[in-house]
This record gives structure tokens, sequence and C-alpha cells, in this order.
């Protein structure tokens, strides 16, 4: 009975031994597991989804290496229309604003004059004139082929229809340039004002007259410009011009609004180099149905002369700390508590959007967004 008490008493010292034991390891483990997370940033579900956070990879973005220049917008020379008139007179009417869209051949504006109204009474009248000589030229030559007519009479008859035809040309292409119907006026079917007409379809720029105003000849009365007709003149220092070829893209931005890009495609480079500046005229068409640029716009532009595909981040995954650039990497995640670990990474170029991640190769899962609110000291 004894031998069995003292068995027994051996027997709980040994669980109790065991016991101790287990639980002193268990509590280890725990110790041990509590100081790996201490170094993790703890993010629950609750707040990854407030934050509107999103995980992410490293992927491949396309870097591009540009040329930054100046510059502006401006029509090409045969999409700008100087509108003159060829003779002076009174302006009677004024058809357009600034502002509104003219197509070939439209009246903008019409004035009067006696030099006009006398231009189209010269014409109709040599006109009549030469018709009576032309028989009397055709008669005389019959004449004198049939030998009835004097030799001296038919040149003199001759001279006189060749002097009134280059008469009849020169007033008939006087009206012409005019813009004028010369068959109307040869049937004494005058205009009371002379129309003056685009010669271009475009967008009335500008109008330098007023109604009753006396326009002289060859004066600037109004500006047409075709919208479809722009382009970008561009400044370019001459250390860059090696790199730049026609063909290129060119991405631009007008001052007043900087995060609208548009599109260009590089034409011409000049050859010579302006010695103030140190920079050389580029011209670039620019692509056609963006929007309607307003001439003379200053624009900032950047020239793609190479383009490299490498591993990237969005901008929005960096955190700038005092002891580098780091991202936030996915440990593990434990029930709804997301565990991720502060990862230093060296960076290259960047775009908009993207930077390049040189030491990425090892980042699996990243906190792309919402880390803009964490620290990570």
């Amino acid at each position: 009975m004894k031998q069995y008490s003292i068995f027994k008493l051996a027997f709980i010292s040994v669980l109790t031994i065991l016991f101790y034991s287990c639980s002193g390891n268990k509590d280890d483990n725990a110790q041990t597991e509590d100081a790996a997370n201490a170094h993790l940033i703890k993010i629950t579900q609750k707040q990854f989804d407030f934050s509107g956070m999103q995980l992410g990879k490293v992927s491949t973005h396309k870097f591009e290496k540009t040329v930054d220049c100046n510059g502006y917008i401006n029509v090409t020379p045969d999409g700008l229309a100087n509108i003159s008139t060829q003779i002076g007179g009174l302006i009677k009417k004024i058809n357009v604003s600034p502002g509104d869209r003219v197509k070939k051949g439209d009246i903008l504006c019409e004035l009067s004059s006696n030099d006009f109204i006398n231009l189209q009474k010269d014409f109709a009248e040599t006109s009549a004139k030469l018709n009576q000589l032309e028989a009397d030229y055709k008669r005389s030559k019959k004449l004198y082929e049939e030998k009835i007519g004097s030799e001296k009479n038919f040149i003199a008859i001759e001279s006189a229809y060749n002097a009134m035809k280059a008469q009849y040309t020169a007033y008939k292409m006087q009206l012409q340039m005019l813009g004028l119907n010369v068959d109307r006026i040869e049937k004494g079917n005058f205009y009371s004002a002379c129309p003056v007409v685009s010669p271009i379809t475009g967008l009335v720029s500008d109008v330098y007259v007023n109604l009753g105003q006396f326009a002289e000849q060859q004066q600037r009365l109004m500006e047409v410009i075709d919208q479809n007709k722009m382009q970008l003149r561009l400044s370019v220092f001459e250390d860059d011009i090696y790199y730049l070829k026609p063909g290129q893209t060119v991405r631009f931005h007008t001052v007043n609004n900087q995060d609208t890009l548009y599109t260009a495609s590089l034409n011409k480079l000049s050859k010579s180099i302006n010695p103030e500046t140190k920079t050389i005229t580029c011209l670039a068409n620019i692509t056609p149905g963006q929007k309607d640029f307003v001439n003379n716009s200053f624009i900032r532009a950047g020239i793609i002369t190479d383009k490299q595909d490498a591993p990237a981040l969005p901008n929005d995954a960096l955190i700038k700390s005092e002891t580098g650039i780091k991202v936030l990497s996915l440990v593990k995640k434990e029930g709804d508590t997301y565990y991720f670990k502060p990862v230093k990474v060296n960076t290259g170029r960047v775009s908009k959007k993207f930077t390049e991640i040189l030491n990425g190769k090892d980042l699996d899962d990243v906190l792309i967004k919402g880390v803009y609110n964490l620290n990570v000291d």
C-alpha cells in the first residue's frame, strides 16, 4: 500500500512538470510571435475598406525620354487670310463679327465708291466697243484677203481691235479679282456695292473696320483663320536638337490648362540657331479633332525621343520617409487583419503616374492605394 502511494505521488509530480513545461513553451512562442509582429504595420479590414486601400504588384510600365521645350500655337501660312480690298470705298455693310464661322466665298462686308461704279461702266462700254470693232476687224480682214480692201486700212482696224481687246481683258481681270460676275456687268446689271468675300473656310478672328469708315485700297479689313491648319512653333535648345527627327510624337498643354495633354507630330526642324536664345525653331502638326485652339497661345511641350519598358509601381504606393523611399509589402493576413512590412526601394525614372523600381524583384503584394496617412518610421 505504501509503495502504491509513493508511485502515485511520483506520477503526479511528472504530470505537473510536463504541464508547466508545455505551458512555458506556449508562452515563449506567443512572446516570439508578438515580437515579430511588433515590427509590422497592422491594418484591419475595416480600416482597409474605409481608406480605399488596394493591393497591387510591380508591373511593367513604359517610360519615355523627352526633350522639354516651350512654344506657341499658330496658323500655317495657308490657314490665315488677311482680308483687304482691291478698290477703296466706304464700308456700307458688315456681315460678320469676331468668332463667326464662315465658308469660302461668303460675303464678309460690302463697300461702295464712285471708282467701283466707274470701273463697271468702263468695262461695259469697252465690251460694247470691242464687239463693234470685232465685227469691223472680221469684215476688213475678209476684204483684205480678197484683195478688195487696202492693207493700210486693215492694219489700222486690226490695231484698234487689239488695243480694245487688251483694255477689255484688263477691266475684266480687275472685276474678277473683286469676285464679281463679269457676265452680269457686261449685260448692264451693275453692283451697287462691292462685296468682300472670304478666300478660305474658317473663323473670323478680328474685324478692323466700322460702318461708314473709308477703306483705302489694300487696307486690312478683317482676319480669318482656319483652325484645322494649326501648328506648334517650338523653341528647342541647341544641345537637344541631335535627339530630334521628324515624325516624333509631341505632347503639349496650354498654360491655363496644364492637366489636359494634347498631341502633335514633329514635322520640320530649322537648320539655323538663334544667336540670342541659342535655340532652333521646330514645327509640329497638331493631331486633328482635339479642340479649337486659340491662335498664338503659349504652350509647354515634351518631344518624345525614346521609349523603354521597366518594372514600376504607382506613385501613390511610395512613402517618403527620413530613411528613404519605402513601400508596404504584405507579409500575411490573419482573419480580418493585414500585416505589412515597410521595405526600402531604389527608384529610377518617374512618369506622371508611375515610378521605376530598381530592386522590385522580391516584392509581391504591395499596398498601392491609401498609404498617404501611414507612418513607416
